[in-house]
């Protein structure tokens, strides 16, 4: 009985060193561990003193508790405007232009600059959309599973979509009302009346399919969505009023036809938009980011 009882004894003992020598195995090399723990990096955000393409991942970044000098640097170079909308100065961007800084983003900002643990630059990133897309992806922002992921880059698009119809509409000489009041229905060959109550009613009925919870666009957690929601429809700049920006200063130049129109057609994305506004860390960040220039 004893011979049996050790030879038992020994047999699970070879056993779980067995599996514990598997788990080893399985296990993340430290170097590796090490790798990925420093690519996690430090992050330099690169544009003028002013919101842009730039201001949704300086949102994201606030979202994810980060703030200038606090998680991240904020590189702006200064502009001046000058007489017309596109024509301004900005001589350490030009500068910086010259030198080939910007190559990866064609000469352009937003620029985005991954740095390791010891100021090693690992990677810049070009292009405000890719940026905004890498910061959500690496801070939890773009939902849950690859499923969510791709409805939140989906509503990320309908978005871009009203954007590029409301710059037609303006290229047309259009007057800026017909923007709000156009209503969606009956369809013209044109398209003409897909106008801002024809995108709120789609993005709406989009939404209540890819929400879970009546806050958040996508799933049931803060996103990218949500982000953009906010930005497109909710952010206000008001110290540019009765300057050359005026028109930037509030979403499609009027807040409350915006509003108004959100009400009547889109209730569910005007909650998400106000929910998304009293999220402490982006009143911190609206509150603390300072003048901007547009």
């Amino acid at each position: 009985l004893r011979a049996i009882l050790v030879a038992l004894v020994s047999d699970r003992l070879l056993h779980v060193e067995y599996l514990l020598q598997v788990g080893d195995l399985m296990a993340e090399p430290p170097e590796k561990k090490a790798k990925t723990e420093s690519e996690k990096g430090k992050l330099k955000l690169i544009y003028y003193d002013g919101r842009g393409p730039a201001e949704l991942t300086r949102t994201l970044l606030a979202l994810a508790g980060k703030f200038p000098g606090d998680g991240y640097e904020n590189c702006t170079h200064t502009i001046t405007p000058g007489d017309s909308y596109y024509n301004y100065e900005a001589p350490t961007f030009k500068e910086a232009r010259a030198r080939g800084d910007f190559a990866c983003s064609l000469g352009r900002v937003p620029q985005l600059e991954i740095q390791d643990a010891h100021g090693n630059l690992i990677a810049k990133i070009g292009q405000s959309h890719a940026i905004a897309r890498y910061v959500a992806r690496t801070h939890g922002l773009m939902g849950k599973t690859e499923e969510e992921a791709a409805q939140i880059d989906m509503i990320c698009e309908h978005l871009r979509d009203m954007k590029d119809a409301f710059a037609a509409h303006k290229k047309s000489g259009a007057a800026l009302q017909e923007w709000f009041t156009t209503a969606p229905e009956p369809e013209k060959p044109d398209r003409s009346h897909r106008r801002m109550q024809w995108f709120l009613s789609s993005i709406e009925s989009c939404i209540s399919v890819t929400a879970s919870r009546s806050k958040y666009a996508v799933g049931d957690s803060v996103s990218l969505a949500d982000a953009c929601l906010f930005q497109c429809l909710g952010e206000t700049c008001l110290e540019l009023k009765g300057g050359m920006y005026e028109a930037l200063s509030e979403p499609f130049g009027d807040k409350a036809a915006c509003d108004r129109a959100m009400e009547d057609h889109s209730p569910r994305v005007l909650k998400i938009v106000q929910e998304f506004s009293h999220i402490p860390a982006i009143v911190k960040w609206q509150s603390t980011r300072g003048k901007q220039k547009f």
